[in-house]
């Protein structure tokens, strides 16, 4: 496509900008974008910049151009599409302030919460990930699933007592209400081991089997009830195939005595 009819429309602007990256003209594309030829949204310009350094090795380029895109997203919708492009960029601090900015305009975009619960999972941040969810059930506090899935993280996170005694009721009626919530049984069984009943961690499990698709964190919470209930084998064994799954770091902390035993 020539440049001069690439410039006529926005959308032929972009594929124009999207092959001159396929053919690995970057630096042309670069120039372009800053020439200004096109007046281009001030965040999908910074957006197109940072991913043209990525790929030229301009670290500190890309750092910049992120940071001007984050700036330049004056509304929730310019900081949902910033996360996005951010996200597919494999550029998670600037997904996870872009996602930020979405709520401080707009405080009930519920996506935006949701995609920072994920994030901070993803990166093994647990602690901030619980905390996300509290201000989730602040603001919807009627979401079962949400609520099951903070007591969760805060009995990884150490907690204990009353905490513990509230998670095995509260999740005990979302376990009945759903037999096959791996997480709701899951939380239930931390709880119960968390208060030092082992049997009744492992029947938080009964009637349920594990299957490919089955998420890996429970699994991870039932090896630690098969193990505090003498099933050894068992135990280390199913840590030993979750060794390389994406468990939270405190997912990873209860399986790795098992995994330590491995020689024995």
């Amino acid at each position: 496509m020539p440049l001069e009819r690439a410039l006529q429309r926005r959308e032929l602007f972009l594929q124009y900008l999207d092959a001159l990256g396929g053919l690995g003209r970057l630096e042309t594309a670069r120039d372009l974008l800053t020439s200004e030829r096109f007046p281009l949204e001030p965040v999908l310009q910074h957006v197109y910049l940072a991913t043209a350094n990525e790929r030229l090795g301009e670290s500190t380029a890309v750092a910049n151009e992120w940071q001007r895109a984050l700036e330049a997203a004056d509304n929730a919708s310019k900081c949902l599409v910033l996360a996005s492009y951010a996200e597919k960029a494999a550029a998670p601090d600037i997904a996870d302030s872009a996602y930020a900015k979405a709520i401080s305009f707009a405080p009930n975009t519920r996506a935006a919460y949701d995609a920072r619960v994920r994030l901070a999972e993803a990166h093994g941040q647990t602690a901030n990930a619980q905390k996300i969810l509290a201000e989730i059930l602040r603001l919807w506090p009627d979401d079962d699933h949400e609520r099951n899935h903070e007591m969760y993280l805060r009995l990884l996170l150490g907690a204990s007592g009353a905490d513990a005694e509230k998670a095995v009721r509260e999740g005990e009626v979302l376990m009945a209400r759903e037999p096959y919530n791996w997480q709701a049984r899951a939380t239930v069984a931390l709880a119960q081991l968390r208060l030092g009943h082992p049997a009744a961690a492992i029947q938080a499990f009964s009637g349920i089997t594990a299957e490919e698709s089955s998420p890996v964190g429970p699994l991870a919470v039932r090896a630690v009830a098969l193990d505090a209930n003498g099933w050894k084998d068992g135990a280390k064994g199913d840590a030993r195939n979750l060794a390389a799954a994406p468990l939270l770091p405190e997912e990873r902390a209860l399986i790795a005595p098992l995994l330590s035993d491995r020689s024995q």
